[in-house]
């Protein structure tokens, strides 16, 4: 790294100068000095302060760069983040023939469940296979992020009244085993129904529930 190396003319102490330009030690000559003196050291100070407020100003517009830029990173994993769900007629249709056999027929489903959610969310994502290892990662993510969410949600968010005491009796039956591993289809299409309309924030709803 190079430095320009400066020097002050008005400082400088090796010049030999004649007894001419010398000022004689007298009340009026020695005011003018202080006066001299005040001045540069004024202007010293005011260059000083210039510099400083400079570099504050570049620190701060730094600073902000940075905010912007982990802003702006935040926001693209958010969006990459946010999948779209499109559930087809015949789904919804079946949403509401299961919700018709529970609280009107009062039937449940046998359990455990085959397919099980964890088998039905491997079929996925062998279906969504791909060599690219950037679109392979997002689809594990939203599968531990489906399974997550459903072992989460289960108990709170996804049973009807009618189906509790059999979930309390799962629990105790199988005290090891997620839900994920017992429950099926019926129930993980339920989580389709309790997101915001055609799309699940994967990142923001986890967080509600951990």
């Amino acid at each position: 790294m190079e430095a320009n190396v400066g020097i002050d003319n008005s400082i400088a102490w090796d010049e030999w100068v004649p007894e001419s330009r010398v000022l004689k030690w007298t009340d009026t000559n020695l005011e003018k000095q202080k006066t001299l003196r005040d001045l540069h050291s004024k202007k010293k100070a005011e260059k000083i302060a210039t510099s400083g407020e400079r570099s504050t100003e570049q620190k701060s517009a730094t600073r902000k760069r940075s905010r912007d830029t982990a802003e702006d990173t935040e926001e693209e994993y958010m969006k990459r983040m946010e999948i779209k769900i499109v559930i087809p007629d015949v789904l919804k249709g079946q949403l509401v023939d299961d919700w018709e056999n529970v609280t009107k027929n009062q039937q449940l489903v046998t359990l455990p469940r085959k397919p099980n959610v964890v088998q039905l969310l491997h079929l996925f994502k062998k279906e969504n296979a791909t060599k690219d290892k950037k679109e392979e990662h997002q689809v594990e993510e939203v599968i531990a992020g489906l399974k997550l969410y459903f072992n989460k949600a289960l108990g709170s968010m996804l049973l009807y009244k009618f189906e509790r005491q059999q979930y309390a009796d799962i629990r105790k039956r199988y005290p090891k085993k997620e839900m994920s591993d017992i429950y099926g289809a019926e129930h993980l299409l339920r989580i389709f129904g309790i997101v915001p309309p055609s799309f699940l924030s994967i990142n923001e709803d986890f967080r509600r529930l951990t």
